[in-house]
């Protein structure tokens, strides 16, 4: 599954073209919020050293909280900020945040929810370098197919547990 998720947001970059993007999840369970990939580049991984612990250390309360990408969750729409302190802090500080935008040139980033049998599991944060009023409408449908695929690969890898588990 980790490896399935990696090359959906490395794709991100390779095949949209955009800076890159984040990957996250939700643990109904617990009610948690966590990300689970990020598109790999060289610029990326110096943005993930501004971070003060290892990425797969963050988590959230999702309920609690009231950034961009709870609220995708929660609400079942895209939203759309400037900067990634509107996406994740907290739990990753502001100033980190600002630094990463800064070093990553980003202008806009835009959450989409990740359905699976009409129901959220996650989130898709595409981050680019161009201002939301510049994103067209043909490519939020491109990133809505993106997360729609992302939910039915989940949804098949779980199926697949199964069966793995009940043989």
């Amino acid at each position: 599954f980790q490896k399935v998720t990696q090359n959906i947001v490395n794709s991100i970059q390779k095949e949209l073209g955009y800076v890159g993007g984040l990957l996250l999840f939700i643990d109904k369970e617990k009610g948690m919020i966590y990300p689970a990939a990020v598109t790999e580049t060289d610029l990326t991984q110096k943005a993930l050293k501004l971070l003060p612990k290892k990425m797969n250390e963050y988590s959230s309360v999702f309920a609690k909280d009231n950034t961009l990408d709870s609220q995708a969750v929660k609400e079942g729409k895209i939203k759309i900020g400037q900067g990634f302190e509107e996406f994740i802090s907290p739990p990753v500080p502001k100033l980190v945040c600002q630094g990463i935008n800064k070093l990553l040139r980003v202008k806009s980033i835009v959450a989409v929810p990740i359905f699976s049998e009409d129901e959220v599991i996650g989130v898709i944060d595409f981050v680019l370098d161009k201002e939301k009023e510049k994103i067209s409408k043909r490519e939020i449908e491109i990133m809505n197919s993106l997360a729609d695929q992302t939910g039915i690969v989940a949804r098949n890898l779980k199926l697949f547990e199964q069966i793995k588990k009940a043989n």
